[in-house]
């Protein structure tokens, strides 16, 4: 049941999700198998997804087929939510980027809109200090989920390729790399009114060289491989996007024998 509920969280569709949850859960139940502590090894296994914990805990608490077209109804509602918000931004963005450049003179002067501050989600907001273009800034909430999942799967991604360190160098790491992925997805504009292309003078500015830099050297251990392709399109200093993030990490995973250390301290 561990296995398959984990399983669930590699579908990263809201729909197939909480369907194959429902589906562990539902299974589990009819067949006299203990489910009784599933919700609570998903809340806190190393891995699995935020929303496959919730779904878990949804499904365990359903009882009967009344109770379970109810659960089934609220994950329905839910997904149906995020995924009219993810059309509607999309929606936004596309008019954003297309609309004001096909108007002339006099109504506009046929270029994008100008490009704003960034004020829209969580994860970025403080750390990227330039003007994003509309496009962009239409787009931030989409941007700002998806950071804020390999924010939260940075943990495991330290594990794996660093093992366990200091929190001190452990919080140098996930700083440097959240760095780089903000400016990476939000890059500077380099004129007032900047198209969505990484060029000079007419676009936004490439991500800054020295993020990829900073990030190898405070993660002994990654790879550019790692860096989830940003670092494909680069430029110097400075002419480029930097961003300098200050949130805390998430808490570092711990060996067996390392929690046991720490709590008979």
């Amino acid at each position: 049941l561990k296995v398959a509920s984990a399983r669930c969280g590699d579908m990263v569709f809201g729909l197939l999700q909480w369907s194959c949850v429902g589906t562990v859960v539902a299974f589990s139940s009819a067949s006299g198998a203990d489910v009784g502590d599933l919700e609570s090894w998903a809340l806190g296994a190393p891995g699995v997804d935020d929303n496959v914990a919730s779904d878990v805990s949804t499904f365990q608490e359903a009882r009967g087929a009344a109770a379970m077209e109810q659960a089934i109804a609220a994950q329905l509602a839910s997904a149906a939510n995020s995924g009219a918000a993810a059309l509607l931004h999309a929606a936004a963005a596309a008019a954003v980027a297309t609309v004001p450049a096909s108007v002339g003179a006099p109504a506009w002067n046929g270029k994008p809109l100008p490009c704003v501050p960034l004020t829209v989600g969580h994860q970025c907001v403080g750390a990227v200090s330039h003007p994003v273009s509309a496009v962009d800034f239409a787009l931030a909430e989409e941007a700002d989920a998806a950071l804020g999942a390999r924010a939260s799967a940075f943990p495991e991604l330290y594990a794996a390729r660093v093992g366990h360190s200091s929190d001190i160098e452990y919080g140098k790491c996930f700083r440097a790399y959240m760095s780089l992925q903000c400016a990476s997805a939000f890059p500077a504009c380099t004129v007032l009114q900047a198209d969505e292309t990484n060029v000079l003078g007419r676009g936004r500015a490439p991500l800054c060289f020295s993020h990829c830099l900073d990030t190898l050297v405070s993660c002994p251990g990654f790879w550019v491989d790692d860096l989830d392709g940003a670092c494909l399109d680069v430029a110097a200093e400075p002419s480029c996007s930097s961003a300098s993030y200050k949130r805390a990490a998430p808490k570092q995973y711990a060996t067996l024998d390392e929690t046991l250390a720490a709590n008979v301290a």
